[in-house]
Protein backbone atom coordinates (compact mmCIF):
# COMPACT_ATOMS: atom_id res chain seq x y z
CA UNK A 1 0.00 0.00 0.00
CA UNK A 2 3.20 2.34 0.97
CA UNK A 3 4.57 1.72 -2.22
CA UNK A 4 1.25 2.34 -4.08
CA UNK A 5 0.87 5.53 -2.44
CA UNK A 6 4.33 6.81 -3.24
CA UNK A 7 4.45 5.86 -6.49
CA UNK A 8 0.72 7.49 -7.18
CA UNK A 9 2.81 10.82 -5.24
CA UNK A 10 5.80 10.27 -8.02
CA UNK A 11 3.80 10.34 -10.79
CA UNK A 12 1.79 13.13 -9.70
CA UNK A 13 5.21 15.05 -9.26
CA UNK A 14 6.43 14.02 -12.57
CA UNK A 15 3.99 15.75 -14.65
CA UNK A 16 4.42 17.05 -18.32
CA UNK A 17 3.69 20.79 -16.32
CA UNK A 18 6.64 19.93 -13.88
CA UNK A 19 8.75 18.29 -16.50
CA UNK A 20 8.65 21.36 -18.33
CA UNK A 21 9.51 23.79 -15.42
CA UNK A 22 12.24 21.71 -14.77
CA UNK A 23 13.41 21.92 -17.98
CA UNK A 24 14.64 25.74 -17.55
CA UNK A 25 17.33 24.23 -14.91
CA UNK A 26 18.46 22.29 -17.86
CA UNK A 27 18.21 25.50 -20.13
CA UNK A 28 20.06 27.80 -17.33
CA UNK A 29 23.97 26.44 -18.02
CA UNK A 30 24.35 26.91 -21.71
CA UNK A 31 22.49 30.11 -21.25
CA UNK A 32 24.95 31.08 -18.87
CA UNK A 33 27.40 30.39 -20.76
CA UNK A 34 26.09 31.61 -23.68
CA UNK A 35 25.80 34.98 -21.92
CA UNK A 36 29.51 35.06 -20.36
CA UNK A 37 30.80 34.11 -23.81
CA UNK A 38 28.65 37.31 -25.09
CA UNK A 39 27.58 34.76 -28.20
CA UNK A 40 24.15 36.88 -28.78
CA UNK A 41 22.09 34.38 -30.96
CA UNK A 42 22.91 31.75 -28.68
CA UNK A 43 21.63 33.58 -25.82
CA UNK A 44 18.56 34.75 -27.32
CA UNK A 45 17.12 31.33 -28.70
CA UNK A 46 18.13 29.79 -25.09
CA UNK A 47 16.05 33.28 -23.70
CA UNK A 48 12.99 32.60 -25.90
CA UNK A 49 13.21 28.94 -24.90
CA UNK A 50 12.95 29.39 -21.36
CA UNK A 51 10.79 32.11 -21.48
CA UNK A 52 8.35 30.32 -23.43
CA UNK A 53 8.20 27.17 -20.92
CA UNK A 54 7.34 29.69 -18.50
CA UNK A 55 4.70 30.81 -20.10
CA UNK A 56 3.29 27.53 -21.07
CA UNK A 57 4.04 25.44 -17.57
CA UNK A 58 1.15 27.11 -16.00
CA UNK A 59 -1.29 26.97 -18.17
CA UNK A 60 -0.38 23.23 -18.75
CA UNK A 61 -0.99 22.22 -15.85
CA UNK A 62 -4.22 24.26 -15.52
CA UNK A 63 -5.36 22.20 -18.76
CA UNK A 64 -4.25 18.86 -17.49
CA UNK A 65 -5.72 19.39 -14.15
CA UNK A 66 -2.21 18.44 -12.51
CA UNK A 67 -1.96 21.91 -10.54
CA UNK A 68 -1.25 22.30 -7.52
CA UNK A 69 0.84 23.70 -4.36
CA UNK A 70 3.95 21.27 -5.41
CA UNK A 71 4.32 22.32 -8.75
CA UNK A 72 3.78 26.12 -7.75
CA UNK A 73 6.91 25.48 -5.00
CA UNK A 74 8.58 24.19 -7.96
CA UNK A 75 8.30 26.92 -10.56
CA UNK A 76 8.78 29.30 -7.75
CA UNK A 77 12.48 27.90 -7.01
CA UNK A 78 12.98 27.15 -10.24
CA UNK A 79 12.07 30.60 -11.41
CA UNK A 80 14.02 32.26 -8.43
CA UNK A 81 17.08 29.81 -9.77
CA UNK A 82 16.67 31.07 -13.38
CA UNK A 83 16.36 34.69 -12.87
CA UNK A 84 18.93 34.77 -10.44
CA UNK A 85 21.54 32.82 -12.44
CA UNK A 86 20.86 35.40 -15.59
CA UNK A 87 21.20 38.46 -13.56
CA UNK A 88 24.70 36.65 -12.10
CA UNK A 89 25.71 35.79 -15.63
CA UNK A 90 24.26 38.89 -17.12
CA UNK A 91 26.66 41.13 -14.81
CA UNK A 92 29.53 38.93 -14.83
CA UNK A 93 29.62 39.46 -18.67
CA UNK A 94 29.26 43.50 -17.98
CA UNK A 95 25.47 44.08 -19.38
CA UNK A 96 24.17 45.14 -15.88
CA UNK A 97 25.72 48.13 -13.55
CA UNK A 98 26.90 47.38 -10.18
CA UNK A 99 24.18 48.98 -8.36
CA UNK A 100 21.23 47.60 -10.83
CA UNK A 101 22.78 44.29 -10.36
CA UNK A 102 22.93 44.70 -6.24
CA UNK A 103 19.23 45.82 -5.66
CA UNK A 104 17.72 43.56 -8.25
CA UNK A 105 19.15 40.29 -6.69
CA UNK A 106 19.24 42.12 -3.22
CA UNK A 107 15.00 42.51 -3.49
CA UNK A 108 14.90 39.22 -5.15
CA UNK A 109 16.33 37.45 -2.53
CA UNK A 110 15.13 38.99 0.33
CA UNK A 111 11.18 38.00 -1.35
CA UNK A 112 12.42 33.97 -2.19
CA UNK A 113 13.30 34.17 1.55
CA UNK A 114 10.39 35.71 3.01
CA UNK A 115 8.30 33.33 0.70
CA UNK A 116 10.59 30.59 1.89
CA UNK A 117 9.86 31.36 5.16
CA UNK A 118 5.78 30.77 4.83
CA UNK A 119 6.04 27.52 3.06
CA UNK A 120 6.02 25.13 5.60
CA UNK A 121 3.40 27.43 7.09
CA UNK A 122 0.73 27.06 4.50
CA UNK A 123 1.63 23.23 3.97
CA UNK A 124 3.87 24.20 0.85
CA UNK A 125 1.33 26.54 -0.84
CA UNK A 126 3.81 29.62 -2.46
CA UNK A 127 2.02 32.97 -1.17
CA UNK A 128 0.49 34.34 -4.35
CA UNK A 129 0.60 38.23 -3.70
CA UNK A 130 -0.96 40.95 -5.90
CA UNK A 131 2.33 42.09 -7.75
CA UNK A 132 4.47 38.20 -8.13
CA UNK A 133 3.15 37.71 -11.77
CA UNK A 134 4.15 41.62 -12.16
CA UNK A 135 7.50 41.24 -10.79
CA UNK A 136 8.47 37.67 -12.89
CA UNK A 137 7.41 38.85 -15.93
CA UNK A 138 9.32 42.08 -15.63
CA UNK A 139 11.87 40.34 -14.49
CA UNK A 140 12.11 37.98 -17.83
CA UNK A 141 11.14 41.67 -19.96
CA UNK A 142 14.51 42.64 -18.31
CA UNK A 143 16.76 39.84 -19.05
CA UNK A 144 14.87 39.62 -22.66
CA UNK A 145 16.46 43.14 -22.99
CA UNK A 146 19.68 42.21 -21.46
CA UNK A 147 19.69 39.71 -24.46
CA UNK A 148 18.83 42.00 -27.20
CA UNK A 149 21.78 44.57 -25.62
CA UNK A 150 23.86 41.46 -26.25
CA UNK A 151 22.59 41.37 -29.79
CA UNK A 152 22.55 45.26 -31.08
CA UNK A 153 24.93 46.89 -28.36
CA UNK A 154 24.09 49.53 -25.66
CA UNK A 155 22.08 51.80 -28.31
CA UNK A 156 20.71 54.63 -26.13
CA UNK A 157 16.95 53.62 -26.88
CA UNK A 158 18.17 50.01 -25.56
CA UNK A 159 20.19 51.75 -22.62
CA UNK A 160 16.69 54.19 -21.47
CA UNK A 161 15.35 50.86 -21.79
CA UNK A 162 16.96 48.97 -19.42
CA UNK A 163 17.23 52.17 -17.00
CA UNK A 164 13.07 52.18 -17.45
CA UNK A 165 12.51 48.06 -16.86
CA UNK A 166 15.20 48.33 -14.09
CA UNK A 167 12.94 51.10 -12.19
CA UNK A 168 9.95 49.45 -12.91
CA UNK A 169 11.01 45.51 -12.02
CA UNK A 170 13.02 47.57 -8.42
CA UNK A 171 9.43 48.96 -7.68
CA UNK A 172 7.41 45.56 -8.26
CA UNK A 173 10.18 43.63 -6.53
CA UNK A 174 10.28 45.72 -3.83
CA UNK A 175 5.87 46.02 -3.63
CA UNK A 176 6.24 41.93 -3.85
CA UNK A 177 8.64 41.18 -0.88
CA UNK A 178 6.53 43.84 1.35
CA UNK A 179 3.62 41.84 0.44
CA UNK A 180 5.18 39.07 1.61
CA UNK A 181 6.33 40.21 4.43
CA UNK A 182 3.00 41.27 5.85
CA UNK A 183 1.57 37.81 4.05
CA UNK A 184 -1.17 39.89 1.61
CA UNK A 185 -2.13 37.82 -0.62
CA UNK A 186 -4.41 38.37 -3.66
CA UNK A 187 -5.78 34.68 -3.95
CA UNK A 188 -4.79 31.13 -2.39
CA UNK A 189 -3.09 29.02 -4.75
CA UNK A 190 -4.93 25.56 -4.94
Amino acid sequence: MQKNASDLELRQLLNPANVLTVSRLVLLPPLIVALTRREGVAAAVLMLVVWGTDLVDGWLARRLGTAGPQGQTIDTLVDFTVIFGLFVAAYASGLIPAYQFLIICGLKLVTFLLQLSTLAARHFRVIATHLSKLAGALAYAYAMLLVAILLTGPLPPMQLAQTVIFVLLALAIAANATECAFGVCARPRP
